[in-house]
C-alpha cells in the first residue's frame, strides 16, 4: 500500500508521521498533526481529535450552533470569517476570480476552478 511517504515529492517533506505516514515540511508541523492522534484537543461531545485548541474552539460551533460572523446587509451568520467574507460579495458584486483562459470574473474561487475544469475539456476537441 502506498501511503504518503512513498510520494514523489518527500524531499519537501521530510518529516513524517510514523501512524499514518502523512508528511510535513517542518517538525512543527508534524508536531500539531500528531495531536489529532494522542487526542490532546479532543471534542467532548463526538469524541474528533484536533491538531489545535483554536481548531477544536471552531469545531465546537458545530455543536453549540454558534455563528458568530453576522452579515452587515442581511443578517445571515457563519461558523467561519472566510465564509462571511465570500458571502460579501452577495451584496457588492466583487468578482475576483478571473479566469485567465476567457476574463470571465467570479465571484467564488471554487467557481473558477468549475468553469476552468468545463472550460478546457470542452475546447479539446
Amino acid at each position: 500500500m502506498k501511503t504518503k511517504a512513498d510520494s514523489s515529492d518527500d524531499r519537501s517533506k521530510p518529516c513524517v508521521c510514523t501512524l499514518c505516514g502523512k508528511g510535513y515540511r517542518r517538525t512543527r508541523g508534524l508536531n500539531r498533526h500528531m495531536n489529532t492522534h494522542i487526542g490532546m484537543f479532543k471534542c467532548t461531545e463526538c469524541g474528533k481529535c484536533c491538531d489545535t485548541r483554536a481548531t477544536l474552539t471552531v469545531h465546537n460551533r458545530v455543536h453549540t450552533g454558534d455563528k458568530p460572523y453576522k452579515c452587515h446587509v442581511c443578517s445571515k451568520a457563519f461558523r467561519l470569517s472566510g465564509n462571511l467574507k465570500c458571502h460579501t460579495r452577495v451584496h457588492t458584486g466583487e468578482k475576483p476570480y478571473k479566469c485567465s483562459l476567457c476574463n470571465k470574473c467570479f465571484s467564488q474561487s471554487s467557481s473558477l476552478h468549475t468553469h476552468l475544469v468545463m472550460y478546457t475539456s470542452t475546447k479539446k476537441t
